[in-house]
């Protein structure tokens, strides 16, 4: 079951945990592409870049939907987008995927931050919003290391398809709880 904080916290950790997750395994793949550093950066680079340039959109989207929708779909982008990093076969869908991840990540974590905004009072906001910020560090500290366990058994392609199944069951348990609620 769980409370609204549990499940929005949950969801925005595994979208975190779905992004470090591949941290180890970025230079490894990169150069199956046959990429330098300088390749590698700007796949790096560009999964930031989509954050930057929907955080604002999303918030202003988010504003105008419902947000307990928006959040679970958008992390079924993050799954796909994901998987089509794990499935690339050029720079070039390397990078779109990347970059769609990035888009992706960002519509889910501002509309988890305002969804859970929402949900609170003002006397339990700041300890809950505290709460959210916590679960996304843990699943950001969490990923590089399973990431790195899946990499040396099964190569470096596996945990960008693994990294969306966390996020995939979470998004179905969140939509299941969070549709209960009234929207706000």
């Amino acid at each position: 079951v769980g409370t609204p904080l549990t499940v929005v916290s949950a969801c925005v950790a595994s979208v975190q945990m779905s992004w470090s997750l591949v941290v180890p395994v970025l230079p490894v793949y990169a150069s199956a592409f046959g990429l330098g550093a300088a390749q590698l950066g700007v796949v790096v680079g560009i999964f930031g870049i989509g954050r930057l340039l929907i955080n604002i959109p999303a918030g202003l989207f988010a504003s105008r939907v419902d947000r307990r929708w928006l959040l679970v779909w958008s992390m079924v982008a993050v799954v796909a987008a994901q998987a089509l990093t794990g499935l690339a076969v050029d720079y070039a869908t390397l990078l779109g995927a990347r970059l769609l991840t990035g888009l992706a990540g960002g519509v889910a974590i501002t509309s988890g931050m305002a969804l859970l905004a929402d949900l609170t009072t003002t006397a339990t906001r700041g300890r809950d919003l505290a709460t959210l910020q916590s679960f996304q560090l843990i699943g950001g500290s969490l990923g590089p290391v399973v990431g790195g366990f899946l990499a040396v058994p099964f190569g470096a392609r596996v945990p960008f398809l693994v990294s969306g199944l966390g996020a995939l069951t979470l998004a179905v348990w969140g939509w299941r709880v969070l549709r209960r609620i009234a929207p706000p």
